[in-house]
């Protein structure tokens, strides 16, 4: 990922177990490395989510460190800048906007089991379907 001119590499994406398949077709055609920009996470989420919660069903693609030293330490470096910022990653791949949100913004009841006891925090890609391909 980048952004702010900084590089921030070794990150694998992951499809959840169950995955729409607009967003399957997506993940096909996703770049080696994603151009990012950070924004307020406070204005996407009003404007994305209208007040309403997004649950696990609503993550389209899981982030974590590859098996590199360097590539926990950037992952968790920006993720504590995520968070500590209350940041939102923007991106997009073929006019479909992704959104790069912190775990910790997921609500733990919508998490199930597996989320609340993950000693690793991740981030997770809400993907923004509203646009002129779809």
């Amino acid at each position: 990922m980048v952004s702010r001119s900084e590089f921030y590499e070794g990150f694998l994406a992951y499809l959840p177990v169950t995955v729409h398949p607009k967003v399957f077709e997506i993940s096909k055609h996703m770049p080696g490395v994603l151009l990012c920009t950070f924004l307020p996470c406070c204005n996407i989420w009003v404007d994305v989510f209208q007040n309403v919660c997004p649950t696990v069903n609503d993550i389209a693609l899981y982030f974590f460190p590859g098996k590199f030293e360097r590539s926990k330490e950037q992952y968790f470096n920006l993720l504590e800048l995520v968070e500590m910022q209350d940041l939102v990653l923007r991106s997009s791949v073929n006019d479909v906007e992704l959104l790069i949100f912190s775990s910790k913004r997921l609500y733990l009841d919508s998490c199930g089991e597996s989320c609340v006891n993950s000693d690793i925090n991740c981030y997770y890609i809400l993907v923004e379907l509203h646009c002129s391909k779809y």
